[in-house]
């Protein structure tokens, strides 16, 4: 039996956690949903961890299924303002690597000077 569609999805992300701390990155993953807690990504749903390494801050989106990653299923993660970076990791089954999507970064308000 193929398993559901929570354990995947757990799985998968914990590929990118692994695959993010081989590049430096030190790795926070969304709480693990439950059947009474529903999904409980950061930011309302929007994102499922957050990378952070010395230069950068990523927010991050996990996709087992090409599919979710186009279209209108997108636009909320797009239109987040933010000035870190923000990236969806599509790991397709029997992958060896996934492909990243970068989706850009907010307008950064530059400092004011006096």
């Amino acid at each position: 039996m193929p398993p559901s569609n929570r354990v995947k999805g757990r799985r998968t992300e914990l590929k990118v956690k692994h695959w993010l701390e081989k590049q430096g990155y030190e790795v926070e993953l969304a709480p693990i949903p439950t059947r009474w807690g529903g999904g409980q990504d950061f930011f309302d749903g929007l994102w499922d961890g957050i990378a952070h390494r010395s230069d950068e801050i990523m927010f991050f989106q996990v996709k087992s299924n090409r599919s979710s990653v186009y279209g209108k299923k997108l636009d909320r993660h797009r239109a987040w303002k933010t000035v870190a970076r923000k990236a969806i990791f599509l790991w397709e089954p029997r992958k060896r690597l996934p492909e990243v999507i970068e989706l850009g970064t907010g307008t950064l308000i530059p400092p004011k000077t006096s």
